[in-house]
């Protein structure tokens, strides 16, 4: 499961089902029109499987449950995992430097398991030695119907972007405008509401090959 996504711990699935009808949702489909989710979204909650980090607080806050409560704590990672990475000179380098350069992007690409997220995270913690805030967004645990209205995919990038740098979600509220495009309203929430938080930002993403036809590859762009 990653480290972005959540699931409802065993325990306490029958509380959360039983939470649907408290709240007076006849069905799933009722939640998830509700919430603008997808029924898959809401299903896999309902029945302990990993939803995405800002999907699974949403969805408790609507139910009325404490989220921290009934997530089932994440697996921690094996030694094995730990160690890995294989540093391949001068990548590293590169990096590091790239990183530090206003308006850079850095792809990265590489089959499965060869050490794709270790090296975004450590390029992420160079920037954050120079005082920069970082959010890290992981694409993967987005629902595929999300890609498909690029309205609703806006919201939930700026939503967890924002939420990554702890800006209220209030804010994202007030500052969209049902009257702009969401290409606009995104920009205005990055450039008005996000940026101008601190002096350096830096916001790393994974794309899903399966949306985007784009395997194995990371993202990082400073600003």
């Amino acid at each position: 499961m990653s480290s972005r996504s959540l699931r409802v711990a065993p325990e306490y699935l029958e509380k959360v089902k039983s939470a649907v009808k408290h709240n007076n949702f006849p069905s799933q489909k009722a939640l998830a029109s509700e919430l603008g989710f997808s029924r898959s979204t809401i299903y896999n909650f309902l029945h302990g499987k990993p939803v995405y980090f800002l999907n699974f607080t949403e969805i408790c806050e609507k139910l009325g449950l404490d989220w921290q409560a009934i997530a089932e704590t994440p697996e921690k990672e094996t030694e094995a995992e730990k160690t890995t990475y294989i540093k391949r000179p001068p990548i590293e380098s590169i990096c590091d430097e790239t990183i530090l350069q206003a308006g850079s992007l850095i792809r990265i690409k590489a089959p499965q398991k060869m050490g794709k997220t270790w090296l975004t995270n450590i390029i992420l913690e160079q920037g954050k030695k120079h005082n920069y805030q970082t959010a890290s967004i992981n694409l993967l645990d987005t629902d595929t119907t999300d890609f498909k209205d690029l309205d609703k995919f806006l919201r939930l990038f700026c939503r967890g972007v924002g939420r990554e740098l702890n800006v209220p979600k209030e804010i994202l509220h007030e500052s969209w405008d049902e009257e702009d495009s969401s290409k606009v309203n995104c920009k205005i929430y990055f450039e008005e509401c996000l940026l101008p938080k601190g002096k350096h930002s830096a916001v790393s993403y994974k794309l899903s090959a399966l949306t985007f036809s784009l395997a194995n590859k990371s993202f990082i762009i400073q600003n």
